[in-house]
């Protein structure tokens, strides 16, 4: 079973690499400039972070029973 420590650690290290990837995305197909995309896929990526974390413990929950 993974710990608190261990979920975070993935989940921040998944979304970082993701930002990496999308922020270029964001800026040329919305047309916007390179900050305005970080800050549109941080907001993006702090609400998919959550709810993975959320439903990963769920499930961890859930299985224990």
């Amino acid at each position: 079973m993974m710990t608190v420590k261990e979920r975070l650690f993935h989940t921040v290290a998944f979304e970082t690499g993701l930002l990496i990837f999308t922020i270029p995305v964001i800026a040329y197909f919305l047309a916007v400039d390179w900050f305005t995309a970080f800050l549109m896929d941080v907001g993006i990526s702090i609400t998919i972070m959550l709810y993975g974390y959320f439903l990963t413990g769920v499930t961890i929950i859930c299985g224990r029973r």
